[in-house]
């Protein structure tokens, strides 16, 4: 656990605001901060990023990255270098357009626990389905359960899915599939090339690049 003082430079007769943060019990281990609603740390202002950094949890220890802000980031008045980790201390500030991020405490030599190993059920439904059941799919509606997330880059994630009921994915070379989502209590759809192997029919993967708020 990461215990922080918010602090607005903007308006220094506002109380400063304690926030706790768990990277360790989100996914990847990292919580976002940026002008996003869905950030861990919301910072409603014109010079913060939607997504602007991140701070998560690497070997027991804390650590604070500015993920390509539009106006940058400072770690104690020093400006932070852009997908550059730096290991956080007590005491430390991060600096993100007007707010302040003091460290007031940290747990030091956080015990990291290994994750279970998923069951196969979970990765490869295929492989505990009666091959009798399984079918093949080359279109049509489907609903499909994120099962893995690939960082393949700073910018880059691969999405791995499997069908429920599982199926046999059947495609060509540059094929593209369209995810019906609900974003921000809204539906919509978006349209991915295929980056699976044709040898691992058992997934769809999508590779996605983030591209920076303008």
């Amino acid at each position: 656990m990461l215990k922080l003082i918010q602090m607005n430079s903007e308006k220094p007769s506002e109380p400063n605001k304690p926030t706790g943060l768990a990277p360790e019990k989100m996914l990847n281990n990292e919580c976002i901060l940026g002008r996003d609603q869905r950030c861990c740390i919301q910072l409603d202002h014109r010079m913060v990023s939607n997504l602007h950094g991140k701070i998560f949890l690497k070997e027991g220890q804390y650590y604070y990255t500015d993920t390509n802000s539009c106006n940058g980031s400072k770690i104690n008045n020093e400006v932070a270098q852009i997908n550059q980790n730096y290991l956080l201390k007590l005491g430390d500030h991060i600096k993100i357009g007007p707010f302040i991020l003091w460290i007031q405490s940290l747990t030091e030599n956080v015990e990291v626990i290994p994750p279970q190993p998923p069951e196969p059920s979970q990765y490869m439904p295929l492989a505990v389905t009666d091959p009798a059941l399984v079918k093949r799919w080359t279109e049509g509606d489907r609903t499909l359960r994120c099962t893995q997330v690939i960082d393949d880059t700073p910018d880059v994630k691969t999405f791995r899915f499997v069908a429920s009921p599982p199926v046999l994915f059947a495609f060509q070379p540059g094929q593209f599939v369209t995810l019906d989502l609900e974003i921000n209590g809204q539906q919509v759809k978006r349209s991915y090339s295929i980056s699976s192997a044709p040898s691992r029919p058992h997934t769809l993967d999508i590779t996605v690049k983030r591209v920076p708020p303008n």
